[in-house]
């Protein structure tokens, strides 16, 4: 009974506040990747497994109330894909919820967008959408310390003077720090 007492209120003290949620955020992606791609004269192919790896930072903008927000959420990465440069991309809307130190939150990405910027496809992008699901713990009272779990799927060829048809898959893995804060 004392601790439903202390839970009910802790969220109805919290949900006193509320205002714009700002979580600027840096940290280290990896993703595995592979799918099939139609390469113009040669016809469809599997694409060999690859993984990417690189530094990411974007943030998180919306509005919090209490211990629930939701918002939008924006990426981009420099990743090192088997000694390819490539750049990603993702935009999405998040929902999180904090519950003391510790906050889970989703995400829709709604445009994911995988750019080759050197290599043999150098100038190629793909275009699509997926997921992102993570789990924050507050360390320091404007620091937390992040672990997120990405699905992406680009089955859109942007640009390309090889390719014509894509379906990319990616899952992985992005640790990084983050300042989440309301105003």
């Amino acid at each position: 009974m004392k601790l439903l007492s202390a839970t009910l209120a802790l969220l109805v003290t919290s949900s006193a506040f509320a205002g714009l949620l700002i979580e600027p955020y840096v940290g280290y992606a990896s993703l595995k990747g592979s799918g099939t791609a139609n390469v113009i004269g040669l016809g469809e192919g599997e694409i060999e497994e690859t993984t990417a790896k690189g530094v990411a930072y974007g943030g998180r903008l919306g509005y919090g109330v209490g211990p629930i927000g939701a918002g939008v959420d924006f990426m981009t990465s420099s990743l090192d894909d088997d000694g390819d440069d490539t750049k990603l991309t993702n935009l999405g809307a998040f929902a999180a919820v904090g519950l003391g130190p510790v906050r889970f939150w989703g995400t829709y990405i709604f445009s994911s967008k995988y750019e080759l910027t050197s290599g043999d496809f150098d100038g190629t992008a793909f275009e699509g959408a997926g997921v992102k699901a993570g789990l924050g713990w507050q360390i320091l009272p404007l620091l937390s310390l992040n672990l997120e779990y990405m699905a992406l799927n680009q089955d859109e060829v942007e640009e390309s003077d090889v390719l014509d048809e894509i379906d990319f898959d990616q899952k992985g893995f992005m640790i990084s720090i983050s300042i989440p804060f309301v105003i």
